[in-house]
């Protein structure tokens, strides 16, 4: 795998002397260099589907003591005391003016105080927590307070409220008496087959699916799993692990027959890692590999990727490499807590990226939920639960509602009159219209993040929709579709640009009337070749919608998995010499195409017959408009008359000349 990848002084050197020797990658060394292999083989599935508790995980009592942990400093040896047991200790610090932090020790019993400057340090012997328990956990609240990463992990802990970076999995239900991690009633659809998931993933595992269930409804109740695949050869889902190269042009597992995206909990974004790279990450799938366009399409790949992988807390996205993700099962770990060794600032290529903590947003300890507004003027096209009745509905009221029908999910969309919600399992499919869209979100913290949350956010739902005009240019580049090669085949060109065409109409349900080439032809497509990707082909044309409604329909439809399945068979059907590849079609938008797409150019013709019509009106209006040439015209005189000085009596001669046939002829008066 090709990856820029920059490691500071000794440690550089060390990588690419390893990559050299090893005839690996640079980053691949560098992940197994840098990243900690801490669990490279999964844990056996168990039948009830639990996932024990992963050995390095920090265990938090009462979400608020820290178990095998003290903190250091103390404040002085005059408040060493002693307590029977855990919270008489805390209450003692309580009653200590400087004393923010207590540990209790388990084996002497022995009480300590730390100022508001102690950070945790591992100790198997001892436990210790803040002055007072809150009824949210601080780890799951904390806000950096300073720079970080820090170059030791001391000076990344203190950049934290409470001390300590926010550890894995430290907000998820667990049952340290069995010894498993728990279940989150919250869980979200990311992606699914039907709204253009390519669901073809590797590495997943097969599991048996029980009476009375299905493969998806196994993933739904597994918080572990991530995604799920039903091919021909059975069910396979993505347990302790997000699932790679999801978007390849072949099933690992035969034809997939449904497949789909899963976020069990949800997510609190840490850190925006826009511009910095994270070391020790691996490659989830790449650019070229995404349907659409890499800033919309791949980014959104790649954060869902993450989102749904709870052992996942880094997620990247390199422009022209792909996306890179936190993966511990495969042994790509993220060092805890984070220093400057693994983060690298100036790294322009990665364009997106995220430091996230998983939580489980229903657990006793959470406050509240939040609704958020997400897009003006837009709602969704299918799935909705009318939560209106017989009066109007506030948009405060609507949400209000979602939250007490147990059937709704996390999306509403309102305009203040009438209202509706999404229901759970079911993806919103955007659409133009007079309503707005809120999200609900379970809120953990209180006051502004200390980073932004996805500065791109804005941009990325931007540039993911189509043009709201009814009339725009839409630019088709087809990977894997030689364009020197379509000129071999007689009228290969014509004949794909028509079906493609029939093609824009069963994908977006558009009307292949309201698809025009370039030279103005109803139902059908320019071909031509590709200014983006040498090589490639590329349909060009505009559209003639009927509404504006339909835009939001062409976007998804030509982003779709099933479009680019049929552009594939009509390739083989009517070009397969023009197959050079793997092929797959990648959607442009915009307003005017330049004329540069025009691949024959007639208009200088146009140019010249234009201008020989006007010569030719100038010249009969001018002799029309003269009565005397008029009239000599008809009766066939000469037109035109001069004086010539060679008569034979020396005095001038009248002559006349007229052009008839080439002919010149002359009269002497």
């Amino acid at each position: 795998m090709a990856h820029l990848y920059h490691v500071p002084g000794v440690a550089s050197f060390i990588g690419l002397l390893l990559s050299f020797c090893s005839g690996k990658s640079v980053h691949d060394v560098a992940a197994v260099t840098w990243g900690r292999r801490l669990r490279q083989n999964k844990p056996a599935l168990r039948q009830d589907y639990k996932v024990e508790i992963l050995s390095d995980q920090i265990r938090m009592i009462d979400h608020c003591v820290l178990d095998s942990h003290r903190y250091l400093p103390i404040i002085s040896s005059s408040h060493y005391t002693h307590a029977s047991e855990l919270y008489v200790c805390q209450k003692k610090c309580a009653l200590v003016h400087d004393c923010a932090y207590f540990t209790f020790v388990k084996t002497s019993n022995r009480c300590e105080f730390s100022p508001e400057n102690a950070t945790p340090i591992k100790d198997s012997l001892a436990m210790g927590g803040p002055r007072t328990c809150t009824k949210v956990q601080a780890s799951c609240t904390a806000k950096l307070v300073s720079s970080f990463p820090g170059s030791t992990a001391e000076k990344s802990n203190l950049a934290w409220q409470g001390r300590q970076v926010p550890a894995p999995l430290q907000c998820w239900p667990t049952d340290w008496i069995n010894g498993v991690y728990g279940d989150c009633p919250t869980v979200q659809v990311l992606q699914e087959l039907s709204h253009g998931f390519a669901g073809r993933c590797s590495g997943l595992t097969q599991v048996p699916v029980p009476l009375y269930e299905t493969c998806h409804s196994i993933c739904r109740k597994m918080s572990f799993c991530s995604v799920y695949q039903l091919t021909e050869k059975g069910c396979f889902i993505g347990y302790l692990e997000g699932g790679s190269d999801c978007f390849a042009s072949q099933p690992p597992d035969g034809k997939v027959l449904r497949a789909g995206r899963y976020m069990h909990g949800d997510v609190r974004v840490l850190m925006n890692l826009r511009g910095v790279q994270i070391m020790g990450l691996v490659q989830a799938f790449q650019e070229k590999d995404v349907y659409g366009d890499a800033r919309t399409a791949g980014v959104q790949a790649c954060r869902d990727t993450c989102y749904s992988n709870l052992l996942c807390q880094y997620w990247q996205y390199a422009l022209g490499n792909g996306c890179w993700v936190e993966e511990p099962t495969a042994g790509y770990t993220v060092q805890y807590p984070l220093t400057t060794e693994q983060f690298l600032e100036g790294a322009g290529q990665f364009i997106a990226g995220e430091y996230i903590q998983h939580y489980c947003p229903k657990l006793g300890w959470t406050p509240s939920e939040e609704w958020t507004l997400t897009a003006r003027n837009m709602s969704c096209a299918s799935g909705g639960k009318d939560l209106s009745g017989s009066s109007a509905v506030t948009s405060s009221e609507c949400q209000a509602r979602a939250s007490a029908d147990k059937q709704c999910g996390n999306q509403i969309y309102s305009n203040g009159k009438a209202c509706f919600c999404i229901l759970e399992d079911s993806l919103c499919e955007r659409t133009v219209s007079p309503y707005n869209l809120y999200t609900r979100k379970w809120a953990t913290t209180q006051g502004a993040e200390a980073e932004p949350n996805m500065s791109f956010q804005d941009d990325l739902y931007q540039a993911s929709r189509a043009p709201s005009a009814r009339s725009f240019g839409v630019e088709v580049d087809c990977e894997g579709l030689n364009y020197n090669n379509f000129l071999d085949i007689y009228d290969g060109k014509h004949r794909f640009g028509e079906e493609f065409a029939l093609q824009v109409e069963k994908s977006t349900g558009v009307p292949r009337s309201s698809v025009i080439d370039l030279d103005g032809k109803v139902g059908a497509v320019s071909v031509s070749a590709s200014t983006r990707n040498s090589g490639n082909t590329v349909l060009l044309f505009n559209t003639d919608l009927e509404s504006e409604q339909q835009a939001d329909a062409v976007t998804r439809g030509l982003r779709s998995q099933i479009f680019n399945d049929r552009i594939k068979t009509l390739a083989t059907q009517i070009a397969p010499a023009a197959i050079t590849g793997p092929v797959h079609v990648v959607p442009y938008f915009t307003e005017a195409f330049p004329d540069k797409y025009r691949q024959e150019d007639n208009s200088w013709w146009w140019l010249l017959l234009l201008s020989l019509a006007l010569l030719c009106t100038c010249c009969l209006v001018i002799i029309c408009s003269q009565k005397k040439l008029r009239a000599k015209m008809w009766a066939g005189e000469p037109l035109c008359e001069f004086e010539s000085p060679d008569s034979s009596d020396g005095q001038p001669a009248v002559r006349s000349w007229r052009d008839q046939r080439g002919v010149k002829s002359a009269a002497f008066k």
